[in-house]
């Protein structure tokens, strides 16, 4: 790659962010580079960070999703991002038609025996697959197993994507629970 910012239509970034990006690269090398992209993140990037998100939430219950959000990105300094806003805020009001669906797809497992990592990797998917109609369905279960695949055990990623294309086939009803 010769240092060309290609995201692919990614919907979060727009031209302005690619050229200033671009331009960086150009004129000052890497070191422009790395806080330029602090501005912006990929699509896995914006996952990778609901998921880790979702999993911070799980082990502070007592705390909303807007303290947990506000103190992550202090924390962790990654971008404003309306993806990971309306997907962590999405999901952490939807919690328990999300456990509900996993809890009925994971036959014989609730869906607190479930690894969290896998637990959040699904919700984002299912959230994704009902609520974002700019983002494919394979893509959605593809992304999860590979999140899976990437921060859980070698296991959880077939039994994600069990549950992921049986909620796929059933989508439709799904929907209507949201």
């Amino acid at each position: 790659m010769d240092g060309k910012l290609d995201y692919h239509g990614h919907p979060l970034v727009d031209k302005m962010n690619i050229r200033m990006y671009n331009n960086a690269y150009h004129a000052r090398g890497s070191a422009a580079v790395s806080k330029i992209k602090r501005l912006f993140m990929t699509r896995r990037e914006a996952r990778i960070t609901v998921m880790q998100l979702l999993f911070e939430a799980d082990f502070h219950k007592d705390e909303s999703p807007e303290q947990i959000y506000g103190l992550a990105r202090m924390a962790r300094e990654f971008p404003d991002d309306d993806y990971v806003k309306d997907m962590f805020f999405g999901i952490s009001n939807h919690q328990t038609v999300l456990e509900n669906i996993i809890g009925r797809y994971s036959q014989n497992w609730s869906a607190k025996r479930i690894s969290r990592v896998s637990y959040a990797a699904m919700c984002i998917s299912i959230y994704e697959m009902v609520k974002r109609e700019d983002i494919p369905v394979k893509v959605s279960i593809n992304e999860a197993v590979q999140i899976s695949k990437d921060f859980d055990e070698e296991k959880a990623s077939p039994f994600v994507n069990g549950i992921l294309n049986s909620v796929k086939d059933d989508l439709e009803s799904i929907r209507h629970e949201f």
